[in-house]
């Protein structure tokens, strides 16, 4: 199973990579919704996109909109430390998988849930 994980942040990226590494998962790493976009469009996609909202550029609802647009139908889910009633709309609209950022365990939980579903 391939995991794409997208943050800004390369400490949030090297950790993620080393957990689900360690899951058994091939960890891909992009620090930007550009660096995503890029590396989704030029080869196989991705069996799941853990991705950061709040990133310089394109924030992760609007990598996820154009992931969308694109034709991604695969799990995303939205790491984020915020994830407010403003997000909501944009997360159910795209079919999001929305998980605080705070909460490392949850990503791990729900991604390792979607690994086995789509085993």
């Amino acid at each position: 199973m391939r995991l794409l994980v997208v943050d800004d942040d390369l400490s949030v990226g090297t950790l993620l990579r080393a957990i689900f590494e360690h899951e058994g998962w091939e960890v891909d790493y992009a620090a930007s919704g550009d660096e995503c976009l890029t590396m989704v469009e030029g080869g196989a996609p991705p069996d799941v996109i853990v991705l950061d909202q709040m990133m310089p550029g394109l924030t992760g609802i609007d990598t996820a909109r154009r992931l969308r647009g694109d034709g991604f139908d695969k799990p995303i889910v939205l790491f984020s430390a915020y994830v407010g009633p403003d997000l909501q709309t944009a997360v159910r609209e795209l079919d999001l998988k929305p998980v605080s950022k705070v909460d490392t365990q949850a990503v791990i939980r729900i991604v390792d849930a979607l690994g086995g579903a789509l085993a």
